[in-house]
């Protein structure tokens, strides 16, 4: 459905838009975002999208080698390098759309990343793009791994030519990439867990009877029937009679542990482990592990010594063995190794990681990646293997999507975006540097403080406020700080007000010291009066602090 053509009116309110858009990259390149005159210019580009889409609903632009244009209509010609439409258009967006409804502080956060799309040559504008996230901005982009890009029209002979080399270096460079990664269908290596029973030996075939039995008449012990089963264990080779011969012992001891012995079927548990490590066959320890899994999910928390002996078998030190097995050239199919490691818990996600480390660059690799990025949550710390130095761009950028989703401790937290926020790539330590600054008590504290030294009078107050919402206490020193600076003494009244408010809220009795000291607070002779003003403020404040402790008691 074609859109109809833009009014005088659209082009006049986009164009005007733009200008706008001119006027804060050129400030933007002279001072941060957070000077008087970007807050200014930042603030006027706000209210021109909200009245565009008061007045004409979604604002959407092409975006071509031009410029940018709204319907046919240029509203952003492309002016050299540096500009906008020249940024976007590069890296395959072909349109832009801000829908209606953005608030403020998101349209801000749209201008702010155009100018990164216009001012950063080797930005990558469509990663960027994607990573923002921002609700109301949405876009249309060719595949540039896949799409050819067909010539304008208006290109000349030589500029077709070059890019129709473009066009065949991508072809092979994607055929190189994915040459050798699609292997045939993956076909089981013949294990024991995967052959029909074989003939048991006479103890073998006595325990499973003797467990039958058990099953039914779970009163009676059939102590000859265990002994043989311990003594004949090692000389069993069938892995389905051996995962039967466990199930079978897990009910029992479960059911009846009066009838199976504990000490002889932790025996048997152990001694299976063995046998499927020793033995390096994945399927039967698959097997194995997600019997005891399920033993211990459906009923060994009823009952503490069954539910002790369960989660013993599956410890750390299984892990190693597993990994050892693994690195040792053990044929594990990757959905094989997933059972293991996913039985294994917390354990696994990390054994997991471990091995991704030690196989990276090879299909097994994408497939651990895959695996402990969806189980962050058991092992957060295990994510420090996807997000070090060494580690590919595009796989660091998806790990740290998985942290930010998964990852809730605040401490596991701060600890892996501290290693993300060395990667050398500016996407990934920007975006790690973000998150800090978003869910970390120290990364509040340091934008919070920076805010309070802002020039701007609104920057400083939303601070004030933003910091008693999230009841930041850790903040205290720096607004002590800014409290007790020189300029202090230059703001009005109410600022200082609010001051001197958050510092009551936040600090309680441990802020009665400083504004006992305020309350002192001496200045030259030039400032006497605002002096006077501070220490009236502080002593407000103690008055409020004693009041609340009495209506507390």
């Amino acid at each position: 459905m074609e859109r109809e053509e833009p009014s005088a009116e659209q082009v006049a309110a986009a164009e005007a838009l733009f200008e706008c858009f001119g006027r804060c990259q050129r400030n933007l390149k002279l001072y941060p975002h957070y000077h008087a005159n970007c807050v200014e210019v930042l603030g006027e580009f706000v209210r021109l999208l909200q009245a565009f889409h008061q007045a004409h609903g979604d604002l959407v632009v092409a975006v071509t080698s031009k410029g940018l244009a709204l319907g046919e209509r240029l509203v952003a010609p492309a002016r050299g390098r540096e500009d906008l439409a020249v940024g976007f258009y590069v890296d395959g967006v072909r349109e832009l759309t801000v829908r209606a409804g953005a608030e403020p502080e998101e349209a801000r956060e749209i201008a702010l990343l155009f100018f990164r799309v216009a001012n950063e040559q080797d930005l990558d504008s469509l990663l960027l793009l994607w990573e923002s996230e921002l609700p109301s901005l949405d876009y249309a982009a060719l595949n540039s791994l896949t799409d050819p890009w067909d010539p304008p029209e208006d290109f000349s002979e030589e500029q077709v030519l070059y890019l129709n080399q473009l066009n065949a270096e991508v072809e092979r460079r994607v055929s190189g990439w994915t040459q050798g990664l699609r292997p045939g269908p993956y076909v089981p290596q013949a294990t024991a867990s995967a052959e029909a029973p074989r003939p048991a030996t006479a103890a073998a075939e006595a325990v499973l009877a003797a467990l039958e039995v058990v099953e039914h008449e779970p009163l009676e012990h059939h102590g000859a029937a265990l002994d043989a089963l311990r003594a004949e264990a090692r000389a069993w080779t069938g892995g389905r009679l051996l995962v039967n011969v466990v199930g079978h012992t897990v009910d029992g001891l479960a059911l009846a542990p009066e009838v199976v012995s504990p000490r002889d079927a932790e025996w048997l548990f152990r001694r299976a482990l063995d046998l499927a490590l020793e033995g390096r066959d994945p399927g039967l320890l698959a097997d194995l592990l997600e019997c005891f899994r399920a033993a211990r999910e459906e009923g060994g928390g009823e009952d503490a010594a069954f539910a002790r002996l369960l989660d013993s078998l599956l410890d750390p030190a299984l892990c190693d063995r597993v990994l050892a097995m693994v690195k040792g050239g053990a044929g594990a199919a990757p959905d094989t190794l997933r059972r293991v490691l996913d039985c294994l818990g917390a354990p696994g996600v990390e054994a997991a990681a471990k091995l991704y480390a030690a196989r990276r660059g090879t299909p097994l690799a994408q497939e651990l990646f895959e695996f402990a990025c969806a189980r962050l949550e058991r092992a957060p710390r295990a994510a420090k293997h996807f997000l070090g130095a060494e580690v590919p761009a595009l796989e660091a950028q998806r790990a740290l999507a998985a942290v930010e989703e998964r990852v809730r401790d605040e401490k596991e937290l701060a600890e892996l975006l501290a290693v993300a926020r060395g990667h050398p790539s500016e996407v990934v330590s920007k975006k790690a540097t973000k998150l800090w600054h978003k869910r970390t008590e120290e990364g509040k504290v340091e934008v919070l403080g920076r805010l309070l030294a802002a020039p701007g009078r609104e920057l400083r107050l939303d601070a004030l406020a933003r910091m008693q919402a999230m009841k930041l206490v850790a903040i205290l020193p720096r607004l002590k700080e800014a409290i007790a600076s020189p300029d202090f003494l230059e703001r009005d009244a109410a600022e200082q007000r609010a001051h001197f408010e958050a510092l009551r809220r936040l600090g309680g009795l441990a802020a009665v010291g400083f504004l006992q000291q305020q309350c002192q607070r001496s200045t030259g002779i030039f400032r006497r009066k605002a002096a006077k003003d501070v220490r009236f403020l502080a002593r407000e404040a103690l008055e409020a602090l004693r009041a609340e402790r009495e209506g507390a008691e």
